[in-house]
């Protein structure tokens, strides 16, 4: 018996011991940069980094516009030291959309909006003797139900490809731009404005239409 209470006693030593070294949020805080999400311009020595991810001790998410001077040793290695400035990213909405009435490119078009496998879809109809029909999904190009083919065109692998929301034509009886039949391009909107960015068949941009919201 008194083998079993000191076995006891160990196991009970031994338990605490190891809960005492388990990290606490106090000693990890949750503080984090997700410099992968934000979109990367580099000119020279300085790099731009627009729309940087970060959170803070308590998790909250934040947004910054970071710029990074690079300098280099007099034997042309880059120093280990940076010159870093940021601040907060301006406050835009791009995944989110406003249905309604929009006129532009010379259409006046109508978006609605419906639910779809856990996301929105969008549809906007331009009207007209030549009508063209623009669909998109909001969220990540992961899980849009069309990222095999936005992979395949390589747009998951396009700088700041998280501030659209991706989509493709679905009916085109005139040539509206570099539009076409099929072809993806990616949507934002900014304030009453819907812009829709046109990649074709690769990540390469082919060109932009922009529309107006004019009715709610």
């Amino acid at each position: 018996m008194p083998n079993v209470i000191r076995f006891a006693a160990l196991s009970i030593t031994l338990c605490a011991l190891a809960a005492a070294a388990l990290p606490t949020n106090a000693a990890n805080p949750p503080q984090a940069v997700f410099g992968e999400r934000s979109q990367v311009v580099v000119a020279g020595n300085t790099v731009y980094l627009y729309g940087l991810p970060t959170t803070n001790s308590t998790g909250t998410a934040r947004y910054f516009d970071v710029t990074m001077e690079l300098s280099v040793g007099t034997n042309g290695t880059p120093l280990e030291t940076a010159a870093v400035t940021s601040v907060k990213s301006p406050a835009v909405r791009t995944s989110e959309f406003v249905p309604g009435q929009y006129d532009g490119g010379g259409y006046a078009c109508q978006l609605v909006a419906a639910p779809f496998a856990g996301r929105t879809e969008y549809t906007m109809f331009c009207g007209g003797s030549y009508p063209n029909t623009y669909r998109w999904f909001n969220g990540s190009i992961v899980g849009n139900p069309l990222e095999a083919k936005l992979v395949q065109a390589g747009l998951n692998t396009l700088p700041g490809n998280s501030e659209y929301s991706w989509g493709d034509v679905t009916v085109d009886s005139s040539f509206n731009g570099c539009f076409y039949f099929g072809g993806l391009f990616g949507a934002r909107q900014l304030g009453d404005r819907l812009i829709l960015s046109s990649y074709g068949g690769d990540s390469v941009f082919d060109c932009q239409l922009e529309f107006v919201r004019s009715t709610l």
